[in-house]
């Protein structure tokens, strides 16, 4: 008997009030051997009121979580951080789970893509901070790292006034996130401040973060109002320039109105350059172009060639990146969805290898789906770029 099924059928006749048969469902279990001293404890205690001793789950799921309320029992302490994907958002409606709890909660959820930025502020809003916690921000005891750090950052964005202090926040909270993967559900969470500044000279050293996150969600226009601001008046924030108009490019630009000289150009000098990031990001750049549509001069190969320690991450089989290929070619769209998603792996676009990338932006391109090559080699770029960091 699977051991879903089993626990599926022991929740319904205990739920139902049958605990004569949901005893028979217990000891079936145990003879066909099923290993689960929790289920067992909190079954028996749901039926009977006896606790039986059993460790403290790994992992918690959505059936767990069903008995342990049918048993009346509170949650593990670390419910949150245990918790399976799929049982986050009831987590996030339990009135049970402290206000601080649910910012791991929420967090979790939305790297998870259950919720959204807009949501995720929510519960960025519910921890109460004291005046003292919040003007001590960077002093305070609360771990660096942390989703109340998190929190605290946000709060704290909405009560700052002075530029630099706006500054200052909007950089930490930008650099913490994309540290704890969750670069894009922050900016979608900060999205009503970050709207709300308009750019001027004040905010030049926020310029390029700005940018990058308007890039990031898409908002092409507010991007370039911030990223003019980096290069007006003559003065370029150097780096942050060229691969800033890099990832805008990669993002919604066309792969025929463009100077493929100059742009050729720009990144040969940057392979040639002997900087590590520098090489990582042109070699990035110059392959996911390629799979764009973006024809660059052979000069740019050869440099490439030269420069091979440029391209790293992890390198899937070789018959998966065949396969995918030919399921693009063949316009098999859920094949090469499943293959590019297969390829990327739980790490991301960014982690890969640039040639896996690549590929997978080729393949998905090939079947149509543009908009979804364009978000994939977004990511992969910048993962590589180091442009409007916090």
């Amino acid at each position: 008997m699977a051991a879903f099924s089993v626990k599926l059928s022991a929740y319904c006749q205990l739920a139902a009030g049958n605990r004569e048969i949901a005893s028979l469902t217990l000891d079936l279990a145990r003879e066909e051997g099923l290993d689960d001293p929790l289920f067992y404890s909190l079954a028996s205690e749901a039926a009977a009121g006896i606790v039986l001793r059993a460790p403290e789950p790994n992992e918690l799921g959505i059936v767990d979580a069903a008995f342990y309320r049918l048993a009346k029992r509170d949650l593990p302490e670390n419910a949150v951080a245990i918790a399976a994907p799929a049982l986050l958002p009831s987590l996030l409606d339990d009135p049970s789970i402290p206000a601080e709890q649910k910012v791991e909660a929420a967090e979790r959820a939305a790297a998870y893509g259950l919720i959204n930025g807009r949501q995720l502020a929510a519960f960025y809003r519910k921890p109460r901070f004291t005046p003292e916690q919040l003007a001590g921000l960077l002093t305070s005891d609360i771990p660096e790292a942390s989703p109340l750090r998190r929190a605290m950052i946000y709060q704290s964005i909405s009560s700052a006034v002075a530029a630099d202090e706006r500054i200052r926040l909007f950089k930490l909270a930008f650099a913490t996130a994309e540290a704890a993967g969750l670069y894009y559900p922050t900016v979608e969470a900060l999205y009503p401040e970050l709207d709300n500044m308009e750019p001027n000279e004040a905010l030049r050293p926020l310029a390029a973060a700005a940018a990058r996150a308007f890039i990031a969600i898409g908002e092409r226009a507010k991007a370039q109002q911030w990223l003019t601001l980096v290069t007006s008046s003559g003065q370029t924030l150097g780096r942050d320039a060229r691969e800033l108009t890099g990832l805008m490019r990669v993002e919604g630009g066309s792969a025929t109105g463009f100077d493929a000289k100059a742009l050729s150009a720009e990144i040969v000098a940057d392979l040639k350059s002997g900087v590590k990031t520098t090489q990582f990001y042109a070699a990035s750049e110059a392959m996911l172009l390629d799979a764009l549509g973006f024809q660059l001069d052979p000069a740019v190969w050869d440099a490439l060639l030269d420069a091979r320690g440029a391209l790293t991450g992890k390198v899937p089989p070789e018959a998966l990146l065949n396969r995918m290929q030919a399921a693009g070619v063949r316009n098999a769209v859920g094949e090469t969805v499943l293959l590019a998603l297969d390829a990327i792996g739980r790490e991301g676009p960014g982690a890969v290898h640039p040639r896996a990338s690549a590929q997978a932006v080729s393949s998905l391109r090939a079947v149509g789906l543009e908009s979804e090559a364009r978000r994939l080699a977004l990511e992969a770029l910048m993962a590589r770029s180091n442009a409007g960091r916090g």
